[in-house]
């Protein structure tokens, strides 16, 4: 088991903040950064089917490369794509 926050710093020793460009939204966007994890799914983006995935599969975090959130959210319900990602 490893916790999000050393996943998290080696994941930037290898691919430095800094090297994003200005529109991007790199690091973590939800979740507990102080929870172990063992079982991590990776994938080009988050989409629901991959959250069920994710979920059916017993996956404990998921890294993706395009961010969950690309600009603020101005809103977080159910009815909408990036709340269905969210409350699952």
């Amino acid at each position: 088991m490893i916790s999000c926050q050393t996943l998290v710093q080696l994941l930037e020793r290898w691919a430095p903040k800094r090297l994003a460009l200005d529109w991007d939204n790199p690091g973590p966007a939800i979740g507990d950064l102080s929870k172990n994890v063992s079982k991590i799914l990776l994938t080009l983006t988050v989409t629901e089917e991959t959250v069920e995935f994710a979920v059916k599969n017993g996956f404990e975090m998921i890294i993706s490369h395009h961010p969950l959130f690309f600009k603020p959210l101005k809103a977080l319900r159910k009815d909408t794509p990036i709340g269905k990602i969210v409350y699952k």
